[in-house]
């Protein structure tokens, strides 16, 4: 009999401060050989607690008690909701991880060894303009909405699936084997049907995604929806064609077909989801997708008919390149202009074009910036980017880069910040901080003895307004107002604008000037008196014009695709992102050249009421809960197991092997008890990693014995 000890030790993670830095560290350890440990899920320095309901348990930091109270209601509601629309009840308390480790909301569902669990960021969206993250009602119903589709949806099983799942565990989801555009697209119908029509698949952004691709011949097969690394819009091809590929399914075939076939796939053993499409929809899953695809192609060029009953705005590309655009800024007199694009096949990165030249040049290649601003004598932009933090944070922060000698230095380092505005020459700014109920707004000041974040006066005990989004703070030319874009609760969105002073003074005032006919984003002023900003009164994203007095609202454009990130100067020059079948472009025009006015109508300028009151702070009774503090046990033990092992010196095992893990990850650990066919004996292995917040130590104990012959 031999045993040895295989390998004991510790991995040293140092901390990290931008995320492609994370990258290039992962690839080096496995360039080298050496086991890379991304370490924990979570912060587990922290103190956790588990909020546990009928169905759910939540697990949180301490200081996210009260949202996790929420989170436990509104899941529940979400259960109900989903159970009835499904028939699907599933018999296990689900783990919900309620996070605060980024400032980009997000949710999302991880295979754990008791289960699939679902993680939320507690944050809410901003600058979702071009993701489509804006067509929801109560964000933390939205997410929860779509991430529990997942687990009803993956975690359906049925025939012999559901028996070996019995015996083995939590190993088998034969509904995971579906495309990932079937797998989104369910969950995004599910949350756009469940909310009454308030989701994704209905959203101008997915609209103008699949119509553009009809309109320019570029619509994915489905093959490549399946597969979307290298065709626009990459990623997010299996949320917007996925969604309307499964709401032509509910709409044509009836939406109950939908679930027979999530049963008939849960139970096929060989996870071939196409034979079951088959036999539910009567046609190869191929014919149907061209089947809608003539339906989409059909009604995007009547609806372009319709368009082009007026002229259409025609625009001057500035950008070479297509992609994913997050960041346009108009630099002082309209000379410069600064932004950020990732296109498809290429690295890509920040830019700045000389208007006069006609010339652009990459500034910093990689760097993928938001809210970009110029300083007021152009020598300087500033951008809000992430940063990574202690390995498990990601904070995004305004950083300031000196366009003469290339330098960027980080201007804040708590992180938070959604959006700012430069006031005067960059030593004080208008910052919008996230926060887990809405928009904190405040004035960040920095001098040669510190910095400092200041909320506003009588706003001292918490946030702005909670429930309230404000975004895109931008300054007006003669510096007494700031503009922003605005989400209440309930989904209502629009233009407002506030007096700096009232700011200053604590005195948080603040003045609609759009309705609910227009929703509004990314404002930009023409001059003290006239806003331009992004609104979709026709369902396409065009520029439009208010008064910020008279409430007079024009269309200026009349496009076929969409615009976005608008910025203009001195009332002459307009620079946008327009969208493309490859990706949106910098574009510029005149505004003398927007002299068509395609829709008008008068607003009422009235106060934004329910800001100062603290929209969305509800008492919410914790009382019917039962609270405990985290203990890792609870969750370590095995969910599942296997009759072979294969890796970690075993080259075919057959016998006994057994993995689990805590939801934080802080504790990681295999066993397996087997033989190996091809070496002729019996082999115990025990695998273990203990994940800090710096640190990952990890071992592994090896143990043979040959077999009698």
């Amino acid at each position: 009999m031999s045993a040895c000890l295989l390998f004991v030790g510790f991995l040293s993670v140092p901390t990290l401060c931008a995320a492609d830095t994370v990258l290039e560290k992962s690839m080096s350890f496995e360039k080298a050989g050496i086991p890379f440990f991304s370490g924990p899920e979570d912060d587990s320095t922290l103190q956790w607690y588990v909020v546990e309901s009928a169905h759910f348990r939540v697990l949180h930091p301490v200081r996210l008690e009260r949202l996790s109270f929420l989170i436990a209601e509104e899941a529940e509601k979400v259960f109900q909701v989903l159970t009835t629309w499904t028939g699907y009840f599933p018999e296990r308390k689900i783990d919900i991880l309620l996070s605060a480790r980024s400032d980009f909301a997000n949710g999302y569902v991880t295979k754990g060894s008791r289960g699939l669990y679902v993680t939320i960021y507690a944050v809410h969206p901003y600058r979702t303009l071009s993701t489509g993250l804006d067509a929801y009602r109560e964000w933390y119903s939205f997410v929860l909405l779509h991430e529990l589709s997942h687990v009803f949806h993956i975690e359906l099983r049925g025939g012999l699936p559901l028996v070996m799942s019995r015996v083995f565990g939590n190993v088998i989801y034969p509904n995971s084997s579906t495309p990932p555009f079937y797998i989104e697209g369910f969950a995004v119908y599910s949350e756009t049907v469940n909310q009454h029509g308030c989701g994704r698949a209905q959203s101008p952004v997915t609209d103008m995604y699949i119509r553009t691709s009809c309109l320019q011949h570029n619509f994915p097969s489905i093959d490549q929806a399946s597969n979307a690394t290298s065709v626009w819009p990459l990623g997010y091809t299996k949320y917007y064609f996925g969604a309307t590929f499964v709401q032509h399914l509910a709409e044509e075939y009836g939406e109950h077909t939908l679930f027979d076939f999530n049963d008939k796939s849960g139970s096929c053993l060989l996870y071939t989801w196409w034979a079951p499409f088959r036999k539910v929809y009567g046609k190869r899953a191929n014919l149907v997708w061209k089947e809608w695809k003539q339906k989409e192609k059909e009604r995007s060029e009547e609806f372009a008919k319709s368009i082009k009953k007026a002229d259409v705005t025609e625009f001057e590309v500035l950008s070479g390149d297509r992609g994913v655009l997050y960041s346009i800024a108009l630099g002082p007199g309209g000379k410069l202009v600064a932004y950020s694009l990732r296109p498809l096949n290429r690295l890509g990165g920040l830019y700045l074009s000389d208007l006069k030249t006609g010339k652009t040049r990459p500034i910093r290649a990689g760097l993928y910036a938001y809210n970009i601003r110029f300083a007021e004598d152009g020598s300087r932009i500033f951008y809000l980017r992430s940063d990574v933090h202690e390995n498990i944070y990601t904070r995004s922060n305004i950083y300031e880069l000196d366009l003469r000698t290339g330098r960027e230095k980080r201007v804040t380092a708590e992180g938070g910040v959604q959006g700012f505005s430069v006031l005067g020459e960059g030593a004080r700014f208008l910052i919008c901080r996230s926060t887990q109920w809405g928009t904190e707004l405040g004035f960040f000041e920095r001098d040669g003895k510190g910095s400092h974040f200041s909320r506003l006066k009588s706003f001292e005990g918490g946030p702005l307004a909670q429930g309230l989004l404000l975004e895109d703070p931008v300054l007006s030319p003669d510096g007494k107002m700031v503009a922003f874009s605005f989400r209440k609760k309930g989904g209502a969105r629009g233009i407002c604008y506030a007096l700096l002073r009232d700011l200053e003074e604590g005195r948080a005032s603040f003045i609609r000037v759009t309705d609910s006919r227009c929703r509004g984003y990314s404002p930009c002023w023409l001059d003290s008196e006239e806003l331009m900003f992004v609104g979709d009164e026709n369902g396409v994203y065009n520029l439009y014009t208010v008064d910020i007095f008279s409430g007079k609202t024009r269309r200026k454009t009349n496009v076929l695709t969409g615009i976005i990130e608008p910025c203009a100067s001195e009332n002459t020059l307009v620079v946008c992102g327009e969208y493309s079948a490859e990706g949106f472009q910098v574009c510029r025009t005149h505004m003398a050249e927007l002299d068509t006015v395609y829709w008008e109508r008068e607003s009422d300028i009235e106060p934004l009421t329910g800001m100062q009151t603290g929209a969305g702070q509800r008492e919410i009774d914790g009382s019917s809960y039962r609270i405990d503090a985290y203990r890792p046990g609870k969750w370590i033990l095995p969910g599942a197991w296997l009759p072979f092992m294969t890796g970690s010196g075993v080259g075919l095992g057959l016998g006994f092997t057994t993995y689990g893990n805590d939801l934080l990850r802080k504790h990681e650990y295999s066993l397996g008890i087997v033989y190996d066919v091809y070496d002729a004996e019996y082999k115990s292995v025990f695998s273990y990693s203990y994940n800090s917040l710096h640190f990952s130590y990890f071992g592994r104990l090896f143990f043979s014995q040959a077999s009698f012959h």
